[in-house]
């Protein structure tokens, strides 16, 4: 035992990759603060020797010199306060940790962290893709401003674009939250993220909150996981609050919409909305300010009996909810859709 009262101190280190045991379990909970620990994060870029000068012989053809950043190179400069001798043993150590070029950048990760999440991350079982992830990583940023709603907003929406709203409700009790994620989808599959309402809330204090959300957003589409309490929640959009715009899932077999709104989750349907996401977020369409949902992106995984789930001791709340907002947008009429195709970066204002 160590006397911590009396002055001591115990130091719990470790290479971090794997998730789900003892020590990933003690580093989530100091860096949540549920457990005494401290939790300290040791990039690759803190290490005395990884680096290579000016003209150095390991260098890569073409950087041995003075070279051009990439923009996810420019950030790590930022982020890390680090010159181009890091990035230069950077590039030229991704690529000697493998034999695939497809594969070395996610290697090189699992080997060689470059933030607290990726690390503990296993390569074989990830859904979307760590260059996608670490990108969005880097834009990731606090809100502007948690209205009285206690909805987070980065921008706030122009009256002329079209947005939706995926709704993943929880019964608000144990670690679950309820999530609901708003979307410029103008311009889809450019996707902006542009604020989030998250918390543990009673089924009609989330619709009251929902349906708020969706009036400062031009009145846009709900896309409520109609799942257990998720049928309670829609119960007071309907029939209480009024919503003007509720999601009706479609046949996938006829097309035709269900009567019932919201989107009913099975392992088929939920093969629909991961599928959809894929070809949104891997293919770099995705633009989030929000690290909550970056990180819950990290840990979503395909295991080997098919299913599709956070890892152990991790949380999808945000996930679904950007899912089934990617999925009511992919079938949206495209009557909302913008008169013009324009950069994403104009589809709203700052808060």
């Amino acid at each position: 035992s160590c006397p911590v009262l009396h002055g001591g101190r115990l130091t719990i280190e470790s290479s971090p990759n794997g998730e789900g045991n003892d020590f990933h379990g003690l580093f989530v909970g100091a860096t949540e603060g549920t457990n005494p620990y401290r939790a300290h994060f040791l990039p690759h870029f803190f290490h005395a020797e990884y680096f290579l000068p000016e003209g150095s012989p390991l260098a890569l053809r073409g950087t041995e010199g003075v070279f051009e950043p990439t923009e996810e190179e420019v950030g790590l400069m930022k982020l890390w306060g680090v010159g181009l001798e890091r990035i230069r043993w950077r590039r030229a150590f991704m690529a000697k940790v493998g034999m695939d070029p497809k594969t070395n950048r996610e290697v090189f990760l699992q080997e060689y962290p470059e933030d607290r999440v990726t690390c503990f991350r296993s390569v074989a079982t990830g859904i979307f893709t760590l260059a996608e992830l670490s990108r969005l990583e880097l834009t990731a940023r606090p809100p502007v401003e948690t209205d009285a709603w206690g909805i987070s907003w980065w921008l706030r929406p122009l009256p002329e674009r079209a947005y939706i709203i995926g709704v993943d409700p929880a019964t608000g009790l144990g670690d679950d939250s309820c999530v609901a994620v708003l979307l410029d989808i103008t311009d889809y599959p450019e996707v902006l993220h542009m604020a989030t309402l998250r918390g543990k809330f009673r089924d009609d204090d989330f619709a009251r909150r929902v349906a708020e959300l969706g009036k400062l957003a031009n009145f846009s589409t709900l896309v409520v996981e109609l799942n257990d309490v998720g049928q309670s929640v829609l119960n007071s959009l309907v029939n209480y609050l009024r919503y003007p715009a509720l999601f009706h899932q479609r046949d996938p077999v006829t097309g035709e919409s269900r009567i019932i709104p919201g989107w009913r989750t099975t392992e088929g349907s939920k093969r629909i909305l991961i599928n959809e996401g894929l070809k949104v977020i891997n293919s770099g369409y995705l633009r989030t300010y929000d690290k909550g949902l970056v990180d819950e992106l990290r840990f979503y995984r395909r295991y080997p009996n098919g299913e599709h789930a956070a890892a152990p001791g991790c949380h999808d709340d945000y996930v679904m909810a950007l899912l089934l907002g990617l999925q009511g947008a992919a079938i949206a009429p495209r009557r909302l859709y913008g008169r013009s195709r324009q950069s994403s970066a104009s589809s709203a204002i700052p808060v």
